[in-house]
């Protein structure tokens, strides 16, 4: 935005132009690179690891709501308790947590969407955990009702149970039948969820996108998936070059860590490599222009070097794009992107603090 400057006087002319200008400095878009977020020390007493990794806009809350890895709450004693914490426009967190009703246990909680009439959709990864464990508590995709400052869960599904999950659809793409999963995008869109796979890929590299038809009849019902529920909806090719320039591997490829269909018409990924998979040494943004499904044809919008994009929504206004960034044991960075052109898309910068 272009700001004019404020002519002499200190009149209410003069005072009127002033107010103008703090009134846009202070306004939601921060600049466009990673920054940390303010955590205060109430939440971090009870909440030690801040791993986000989903992240929506709640426009009745005026607030972010976001997931985080590991949901520990030590005011409870509880190493999965269910909850996500509330960021303001300017990346701070509030003290208080936001209560998940009605799930007993969260655990490795990966994206979260907004969905029709103050609804969410919360997703986990499905994923084997460090011991190889595959827990109902991480096997869970929940649709959410906001009411006040909680969320309540209305519907919960498996998608890695029933004749048609998860892995009957991996099983017509060619892959062995046990092969794990790892769900870490979900996104709301023309009446459809879109469950974004960071692994498998496939043997090519390809990522994998599937599609959940009418969603709130199949939670409402509480039925298994069947054979017309859940769907192969497209596949991309993330490939970035290898950071250190091994001619046997000059591209390293990337899954979906989390999507998102734009105000602009465009569908966003976020993206990182598997584990198993060569590292990309930090991960991307992309953009598929024309999200028709099938082969999808995805750019490079930015590279991130050494961070993880692992969360994206739709910021206040629908101008810019808000990423969040899981850093493990540190504390974690989220930045805004506007959905305008950009001189340096593509670019690799090292962030953070």
């Amino acid at each position: 935005m272009k700001i004019l400057p404020v002519t002499s006087g200190s009149g209410p002319r003069g005072a009127l132009c002033l107010g103008l200008f703090l009134v846009a400095a202070r306004g939601p878009v921060a600049a466009e690179e990673p920054t940390l977020v303010a955590i205060p020390d109430a939440l971090r007493a009870h909440v030690p690891l801040m791993e986000l990794s989903g992240v929506a806009w709640a426009p009745a809350l005026n607030r972010f709501l976001a997931v985080v890895d590991d949901s520990i709450d030590l005011d409870t004693a509880s190493r999965r308790a269910p909850f996500v914490v509330a960021m303001d426009r300017l990346g701070h967190l509030d003290p208080e947590i936001v209560p998940i009703d009605g799930v007993e246990k969260l655990d490795d909680a990966e994206s979260l969407a907004a969905g029709p009439d103050g609804t969410f959709f919360l997703l986990t990864s499905h994923s084997p955990s460090r011991h190889g464990k595959v827990r109902k508590s991480r096997r869970q995709l929940l649709q959410l009702k906001l009411e006040g400052r909680r969320l309540r869960a209305t519907g919960n599904l498996d998608l890695l149970h029933g004749e048609y999950d998860v892995s009957h659809q991996l099983r017509k793409l060619g892959l062995p039948e046990e092969t794990p999963v790892d769900l870490e995008g979900v996104a709301f869109h023309d009446g459809a969820l879109f469950i974004g796979l960071k692994a498998p890929l496939l043997p090519d590299g390809t990522a994998i996108i599937l599609r959940l038809e009418s969603p709130s009849d199949v939670f409402a019902s509480g039925r298994l998936l069947d054979s017309n529920t859940l769907s192969v909806w497209g596949q991309a090719k993330l490939g970035v070059p290898a950071q250190r320039g091994n001619p046997a591997q000059p591209v390293v490829f990337q899954g979906v860590a989390d999507l998102l269909f734009a105000p602009d018409g465009a569908l966003y990924l976020c993206a990182n490599s598997p584990k198993g998979w060569p590292p990309d040494g930090g991960g991307a943004l992309w953009r598929v222009a024309v999200p028709r499904g099938g082969a999808l044809d995805a750019k490079l919008v930015r590279r991130f070097l050494d961070l993880k994009p692992e969360g994206i929504a739709i910021a206040p206004g629908s101008g810019a794009l808000t990423v969040v960034f899981d850093r493990n044991s540190r504390d974690p960075l989220w930045m805004t992107w506007s959905l305008g052109p950009h001189t340096d898309a593509g670019a690799a910068r090292r962030h953070g603090p």
